[in-house]
């Protein structure tokens, strides 16, 4: 019997919005402030055991994704499983809480390179959705953007596709959910890219970036991803007026979030070092194309004075 299942009933309805509609990542609001109902002093006991391990939950949480920014990957497999021995007592297993620790673990296992068991835990846990929640939820939409990045590490990019796809149209038909809406937006624009389909992919990563901002602030790493990807379809397409500030914007985000040394500063950097020097390459390359058009206009009119 988990803490919320040895309450009172009346405690138990008081809390069941918490267990649908996830709580806030940070804690758990005061029950009875919330619903004016006095509870007993054993069902108030049973409340503060239920604060703790929230606290504890969604601080290994937080401490996991640290780590895993850190390229801590160790480290970070023993946070989410702390995160998740201490969300199964509260939760259960089926639950979203319970649910989304399972996507972070699922992205660190791609990260470390173990693309079959990503692909075994992503799979497991999209059907544990489909069961408790429908196939029309946002929690259903979570699952299917981290399966889709476990297929396209298998090599399935078709398959990838498709689920990121179903992701970004259930969030378009289902608001409230913008920090997991830009995610999505932004998985699938990557995939886009991967296949060449740099037209449709622009107008979607912006999409992404002005969703991410509005979310997160001027500041998030994740934008720096975003801004990236617009950076290098402008260079592409030899936009480099606008790709130049872009990269130099995803940049100074990650630099002065995770520092110089970080693997994604690094990245972001030798993409703003290739994007300088194409400009100067391209301002090259047009300053020789002036000159052999100067000197074919002078050969041109000395020939015609002979």
């Amino acid at each position: 019997m988990n803490y919320v299942e040895g309450m009172s009933m009346s405690v138990f309805q008081s809390l069941r919005f918490f267990l649908r509609k996830r709580p806030p990542i940070a804690g758990v609001p005061d029950i009875e402030t919330q619903t004016g109902m006095p509870i007993s002093a054993e069902d108030a006991l049973l409340v503060e055991k239920y604060r703790f391990a929230n606290k504890h939950m969604s601080d290994a949480y937080a401490l996991a994704v640290s780590l895993q920014h850190q390229r801590r990957f160790e480290e970070a497999a023993s946070a989410f499983e702390l995160a998740a021995d201490l969300a199964q007592p509260i939760y259960g297993t089926e639950s979203p809480q319970f649910l989304e620790i399972t996507d972070g673990r699922v992205r660190l296992l791609l990260l470390k390179g173990e693309k079959s068991a990503a692909l075994a835990m992503a799979s497991d846990a999209q059907k544990s959705r489909k069961s408790c929640f429908g196939a029309e939820s946002t929690e259903y939409a979570e699952g299917l953007d981290a399966l889709a990045l476990a297929y396209k590490s298998m090599g399935q990019i078709d398959v990838a596709e498709d689920l990121q796809r179903q992701a970004v149209a259930l969030f378009d038909a289902i608001p409230g959910r913008q920090d997991w809406h830009g995610r999505a937006i932004g998985n699938l624009v990557g995939t886009l890219i991967q296949k060449g389909a740099t037209r449709e992919a622009l107008p979607l990563l912006v999409r992404a970036l002005q969703t991410k901002e509005c979310i997160l602030g001027p500041m998030h790493p994740s934008l720096a991803h975003t801004l990236s990807n617009i950076a290098v379809l402008a260079a592409t397409a030899e936009a480099y007026y606008l790709a130049e500030p872009i990269a130099e914007r995803a940049h100074a985000i990650l630099q002065a979030s995770f520092g110089p040394s970080h693997p994604d500063t690094i990245k972001a950097k030798d993409l703003l070092s290739q994007i300088k020097n194409d400009v100067r390459q391209k301002a090259a390359t047009r300053s020789l194309e002036d000159n052999v058009r100067s000197m074919e206009k002078d050969f041109l009119s000395t020939r015609q004075s002979i």
